[in-house]
């Protein structure tokens, strides 16, 4: 039984992402008329039906997934593609053997890695691969203390006053009061985190007074990018398939706490789609680091893992 709302390849949240969606048209439109086009991870067939759109003379894809196969199948026959679409139910990687111009696929999850991207990259650069451009960035913005210790505590959303910023402990108690007293709620004072000296993780799925994931809106202010780790599919000439990870170093003032986000997303020429605007949701892998110089950031290529040191 398909779950609509949660499987792979066919969840709600994912096929209604205008934004993924309207990203993949930009680059499939003027790249596949005339061509042969393989669709790596079929799902609802989405992505195929965008390259028949523009032109593709045929696609072949691949669905891994048994139900989703079955599924694929249906739509296929329903919408009277059978001479245009050939489904086969089989993991894609390299090795499998095609004969395509272009490959497109979104075997992607908010890490980049997870479902397995990394072993449908190809080894000799034969085909277009689309999106081709895989990336993190890597931002670190300076924040005040009592922000850093209230990220990792649970808040109460509007119901209390923090408003992120080192202020006198007595004017933010005595303005709680006063809230507490139009919620007719005793003021408890809530407890923070104690972010020592070093790397600390925290809960990046809290919804707080600032709501849902607050730290996103800190970091899209380019003047905090630190450091840029990334993959072209298109050129692999001088890419190392045998690493494990890639990573990068940037450094840091000791003397702050800084929140260090890790933002993936994908390019295809001047096309970019950030994964934490989409249905993906914002990354798990932000830190709070403090009394540090430098943080060296290691991004696992087989499973997606973000490691600081």
């Amino acid at each position: 039984m398909i779950d609509w709302m949660n499987h792979d390849g066919v969840n709600l949240p994912m096929i209604n992402d205008y934004m993924r969606n309207q990203f993949y048209e930009s680059i499939i439109k003027h790249n596949v008329q005339s061509k042969k086009v393989v669709d790596v991870g079929f799902g609802t067939g989405l992505l195929s039906i965008l390259c028949l759109k523009h032109g593709a003379t045929n696609v072949v894809a691949y669905e891994n997934n048994a139900e989703r196969y079955q599924l694929g199948l249906e739509i296929i026959e329903r919408c009277g593609l059978q001479d245009k679409i050939s489904l086969y139910n089989e993991k894609y990687t390299w090795q499998t053997d095609i004969d395509a111009d272009v490959i497109v696929t979104e075997t992607v999850n908010g890490d980049l890695w997870q479902e397995g991207l990394w072993n449908s990259l190809p080894r000799v650069n034969q085909s277009l691969f689309l999106p081709g451009e895989y990336f993190v960035e890597l931002y670190a913005k300076p924040i005040p203390k009592t922000f850093a210790q209230s990220l990792d505590a649970d808040l109460p959303p509007d119901r209390c006053f923090t408003p992120g910023v080192d202020l006198d402990s007595i004017f933010v108690n005595t303005v709680n009061s006063y809230i507490a007293d139009w919620n007719q709620q005793e003021y408890i004072q809530p407890d923070t985190a104690n972010v020592q000296s070093g790397i600390h993780y925290f809960n990046n799925r809290i919804e707080g007074p600032w709501g849902f994931i607050p730290f996103m809106r800190l970091v899209e202010d380019k003047q905090y990018l630190r450091s840029t780790i990334s993959i072209d599919a298109n050129d692999t000439t001088n890419l190392d398939f045998d690493v494990r990870y890639l990573e990068t170093t940037f450094d840091l003032d000791p003397d702050e706490y800084s929140l260090v986000v890790p933002r993936c997303g994908m390019k295809y020429k001047e096309h970019t789609l950030y994964l934490d605007t989409g249905h993906w949701g914002p990354t798990q892998d932000a830190v709070i680091v403090y009394g540090k110089e430098q943080v060296t950031f290691r991004h696992n290529l087989q499973n997606g893992r973000m490691q600081y040191v």
